[in-house]
C-alpha cells in the first residue's frame, strides 16, 4: 500500500487518507465532512480510533447526514434544519429532551395491506402515528407510555405476520437518527410541506433528479 500513489487507491483507503491529512499537523480546528463516507466497516473503525485519539486538544467538528453513526465520536451533538439550529448538546441530552418515544419499522411483503396493519397495532396503542412509507419498510412512532404492552404487541405481531404480510419488523428507542429526521420534518426546506411528503415517500432529494418538483419559490403548503 505504501508504494501505491493516490491517484490509484480504492475509494475507502482513499478517504482513510484524506482524513489523515486533516489532522496532521496538530491543526488546532479540523472540519472533517462525512468522513464515514465510502469507508468499509474495518477503515471506519480504523478512522473512529484515531478521530478519537487526535480529539483532545483541538476542536473537530464533524457534519453527517446519519448523525448516529457518529454518535460514539461527538462530546456534543448539533442539528441544523432549514439553516437554523434546532438543538444542541451531549448525545445522551439530545435524545432525551427531544427522542421521546419508540420507532416501529415493519418490512411489508407485495399483499400487506396499510390500513389493515395500521388498525391491528392501533388495537395494542391507539395514539401510534405512521411516520413514513419508504418502499418496503413502513415505520410507526409509539408513545414511550405504552412499554408495559411492546411484548404482547411483539408477541402478537410475530404471530400474524403471515396474515398481515409482514417479513419482519424491529422496536426500538428513537436515536440521533431518528431525531434528526424528526427535526428535518418540522422544518422542510423551503416550508414546502408537498415537497417533504415526496422525500419521505422515497422520491429522490435532489431536485435536479426529480421530475415532479413542482416549487422553486419558498411555498407554504398545508397537509
Amino acid at each position: 500500500m505504501e508504494n501505491v500513489l493516490t491517484k490509484d487507491l480504492h475509494i475507502s483507503p482513499k478517504q482513510e487518507l484524506a482524513v489523515c491529512c486533516a489532522l496532521i499537523g496538530r491543526s488546532r480546528i479540523v472540519i472533517l465532512d462525512e468522513p464515514n463516507a465510502h469507508l468499509d466497516e474495518i477503515a471506519r473503525m480504523r478512522s473512529w480510533e484515531l478521530i478519537t485519539k487526535e480529539k483532545f486538544g483541538r476542536t473537530i467538528l464533524i457534519t453527517a447526514s446519519n448523525p448516529d453513526i457518529l454518535e460514539p465520536l461527538g462530546d456534543s451533538v448539533a442539528i441544523l434544519a432549514h439553516g437554523e439550529l434546532q438543538c444542541v448538546g451531549s448525545p445522551a441530552f439530545v435524545k432525551q429532551m427531544y427522542g421521546k418515544g419508540y420507532r416501529l419499522v415493519c418490512t411489508k411483503g407485495p399483499n400487506c395491506n396499510l390500513e389493515s396493519l395500521s388498525d391491528f397495532l392501533r388495537v395494542y396503542i391507539p395514539s401510534i402515528i405512521l411516520a413514513s412509507e419508504i418502499g418496503n419498510k413502513i415505520v410507526y412512532i409509539l408513545d414511550q407510555k405504552y412499554t408495559e404492552i411492546f411484548d404482547e404487541l411483539s408477541r402478537d405481531l410475530e404471530r400474524n405476520s403471515e396474515f398481515l404480510d409482514i417479513t419482519n419488523f424491529s422496536l426500538r428507542r428513537m436515536n440521533l437518527d431518528d431525531i434528526y429526521i424528526k427535526m428535518g420534518s418540522l422544518n422542510p426546506a423551503h416550508e414546502n410541506w408537498s415537497r417533504l411528503i415526496d422525500i419521505l415517500n422515497g422520491k429522490s432529494i435532489y431536485p435536479e433528479e426529480d421530475d415532479n418538483l413542482k416549487f422553486i419559490t419558498p411555498q407554504n403548503v398545508p397537509v
